[in-house]
């Protein structure tokens, strides 16, 4: 087994983690491993249960991770000091004065307009985007060439700058006029340190709602690096209409399956790999990582692309360890870690993030925070609120533990990390700890915490709403989940999906109660978010007539 790393995360510890020093850690079973979430005891034995199920299926998954018959290359356990060497390793160091906040403008020629077009090789928004930074296109008349203002921190603005000058000299390149008003906001570079990628062109933004199979969506004619874009952007993005998935397909096939299999297809095909760009490439990949089981599949396109002679850039290795950080596969993560070494990458900040993430013990995210701190990464904008995003559960669990009200756990959460900890994912890890305990007059509260700040993308939205009806329901409070409803409804906020309507449904049909069966059923099917639970039950009581004029709602 490894040592600890060695070495002082230099400079000496200040900061936050001073202040979260004087904070108590939950304490990690010993014998129990760091990938493997502790069991809770919750007031209600539902979530108890809930949580020994989270429990065993995390421990089952690492038995078999651990086991030589799982792939190859397995036969030693993981440990995640060695991942942490790597990353060590292979970080350079960031003072703060390299990760302050600058940004500059790039006035370019009109011969090179065509710099702007996001499907061209080595466009502005691919420099940009690789670099980390953020670009705005300012607006010009006719008559003069177009610029654009690069924000960021300084080290990736001068990367960009760097990469920018490599391909024409007729770049003016100067500091910009109120670097303030152009200032890379902290919640822009958190959400785009949270999203697998960013799509900068409005026209591969769209949602495809599709009534065919994947296999039948229409390819172009040619292929070309835009056509193959927005092909992807088509598969990617498209979704089925309500009702349709169980008509084309069976019980063993999904929407998303046909779609992976397409991907495979499409890439596969002669030539396709000369014009595959590093957008379409992350696109298809970041897709796949939303589940688990098409990490292969995720795997073999990267690889097959590189032999190819299309090498996968720091994007496209994000987005595989986030794929392993939802399996829990630390050996994977620390194959990633090393094939972006020996091909020159160097892990961002999201990179640590991800490992923090996949790491359940709080003691051991500290210590990995000792050297987030020693790199100079949370020097970097965006870095607080990413680190209190992570560490979101175990805080509102310490809260409730010492009692704290909702008033009292913001206030020390904006000392320990600042007033921009709070965004609409750390709200919702939030809102679960605060469900799970059944401490519903907590959680309302804190929802107009929410709502009362300023960025929108602190607002809850409808996975918070999803948050607060489960547990509602684990708890048997209807009641509260109407107050829930009625507070979202007045703050104009997501309407209920599909889940919350099904939920809401489940409920009034344990409560036995017919008439709020029938609201609910009504307002559901007008929203077209009815399930096949729902109306299977609904034909159920429509086979009896007493029945009738309540579902139609005729009482």
């Amino acid at each position: 087994m490894p040592s600890l790393p060695v070495g002082k995360p230099a400079p000496p510890i200040s900061g936050l983690l001073d202040r979260l020093a004087g904070v108590p850690v939950r304490p990690h079973g010993p014998r129990e491993s760091i990938l493997v979430p502790p069991i809770t005891e919750y007031p209600k034995r539902d979530e108890t249960f809930h949580s020994i199920i989270k429990h065993q299926k995390a421990l089952r998954r690492q038995t078999i991770l651990r086991n030589p018959k799982y792939g190859k290359r397995r036969t030693v356990p993981p440990d995640w000091r060695w991942v942490l060497q790597f990353l060590i390793r292979s970080t350079p160091d960031y003072s703060p004065q390299k990760v302050t906040n600058t940004a500059v403008t790039v006035t370019m020629h009109s011969r090179l307009a065509d710099m702007l077009d996001p499907a061209r090789e080595n466009s502005l928004w691919g420099i940009t985007s690789q670099a980390g930074c953020a670009m705005t296109l300012a607006p010009v008349q006719d008559d003069e060439d177009p610029y654009v203002t690069i924000s960021g921190s300084r080290t990736a603005v001068d990367s960009a700058i760097t990469a920018i000058r490599n391909i024409d000299d007729l770049f003016i390149i100067a500091p910009a006029p109120h670097p303030g008003d152009t200032e890379a906001d902290t919640s822009d570079i958190t959400a785009r340190a949270s999203s697998p990628f960013t799509i900068h062109s409005s026209s591969l933004s769209r949602r495809l709602v599709v009534n065919v199979k994947a296999g039948r969506i229409p390819r172009p004619r040619e292929w070309t690096v835009r056509t193959l874009e927005e092909y992807v952007t088509d598969l990617t993005t498209s979704r089925m209409r309500p009702g349709m998935a169980h008509e084309l397909y069976t019980a063993a096939d999904s929407h998303e399956d046909a779609v992976v299999r397409q991907l495979r297809d499409v890439f596969r095909e002669p030539g396709i790999a000369a014009i595959v760009s590093p957008r379409a490439l992350n696109m298809a990949v970041a897709f796949m990582a939303r589940r688990s089981a098409f990490y292969r599949s995720a795997r073999d396109l990267v690889n097959y692309i590189h032999q190819a002679g299309q090498p996968p850039d720091v994007d496209t290795f994000c987005i595989l360890l986030e794929i392993a950080t939802k399996g829990g596969d630390m050996r994977e993560f620390q194959i990633i870690v090393r094939q972006m070494m020996r091909r020159g990458c160097r892990p961002p900040l999201r990179a640590w993030i991800l490992f923090l993430r996949m790491v359940e013990a709080e003691e051991v995210k500290r210590y990995v925070l000792h050297y987030l701190h020693g790199k100079g990464l949370l020097n970097m904008p965006g870095a607080i609120g990413l680190v209190a995003n992570e560490m979101a559960a175990a805080d509102t669990y310490r809260a409730i533990q010492l009692g704290y009200d909702t008033e009292t756990f913001v206030a020390n959460q904006n000392a320990l990390y600042g007033r921009e900890w709070l965004t609409r994912d750390s709200g919702d890890k939030v809102l679960n700890v605060l469900g799970c305990y059944g401490k519903f007059d907590e959680a309302f509260d804190f929802l107009k915490v929410m709502w009362s700040g300023n960025s929108p993308l602190t607002r809850p939205g409808a996975v918070s709403l999803t948050i607060a009806i489960t547990h509602c329901k684990m708890h048997g409070q209807f009641n509260t989940a109407l107050k829930f409803l009625e507070l979202f409804e007045k703050h104009n906020a997501p309407k209920p999906n599909a889940i919350v309507c099904h939920m809401l449904f489940m409920m009034a049909w344990r409560m036995h109660t017919p008439h709020i069966l029938g609201v609910v059923w009504r307002y559901a099917n007008r929203m077209g978010n009815t399930s096949h639970i729902m109306r299977s039950r609904a034909i159920r009581l429509l086979d009896k007539d007493e029945q009738v004029n309540i579902l139609l709602g005729r009482f």
